[in-house]
Formats: structure tokens, sequence, C-alpha cells
């Protein structure tokens, strides 16, 4: 929430910067063009940044799991393998092989 907040506040800056800069714009003048593509950048940059913490967590923790407690461990830990695909890439090919799908069977009832 505290990253939305501080990316939202960015874009508020920028549009107000716009609205100060390109003259027209706040009038609604149909030759003054906003710059989209700032706000987009802002949005985009905020939003990698944000998920920074949370994908090293997903790529660490199953690791770390697995090599101090051993492989016994890492069988309890929940679906560590599974996030460990998932933030890897590599759950395309899981899926191409069947697993973490739905049985056909049951759409059919």
């Amino acid at each position: 929430m505290r990253a939305v907040s501080a990316v939202a506040e960015n874009v508020i800056e920028e549009v107000r910067r716009q609205f100060r800069e390109i003259p027209g714009l706040l009038e609604g003048r149909k030759d003054a063009v906003a710059d989209y593509s700032r706000a987009v950048d802002i949005t985009t940059r905020g939003a990698l940044q944000a998920m920074i913490l949370p994908g090293v967590i997903a790529l660490v923790t199953p690791i770390i799991v697995g090599v101090l407690l051993r492989a016994e461990a890492e069988a309890g830990f929940p679906h560590g393998g599974h996030n460990l695909r998932c933030a890897a890439g590599n759950d395309d090919e899981q899926r191409r092989r069947g697993h973490g799908t739905m049985p056909r069977n049951i759409l059919k009832r």
C-alpha cells in the first residue's frame, strides 16, 4: 500500500507539472497534448520496484529452507517448488506437461 501511495504521489506531481508547463492543457484545448508516456513510465517503474522484494523472497525462501533444514523440511514447506517454478518462469513447462491443470472430465458434468 505504501508503494502504491508513493507512485500515486509521483503521478500527481507529473500531472501538475504538465498542467503548468503545457499551455492550454488545463483548459482542454485540442492543440495541447499531454505526455501520457511519462505517467505510464512512472507507474511501471514504481510497480517493478515494488515487486523486487516479493520476488526475491519467493526465490530465496525455498532454497534457504532446503539448505538449512534439508529435504524433509522442504517437502513440508507449502508449495515451495511451485513458488520457485513460478518465480523462475518455468511454470509454462509444467502446464504443458499437464501439472497443475484441472482434469477435463470435471468440466463435462
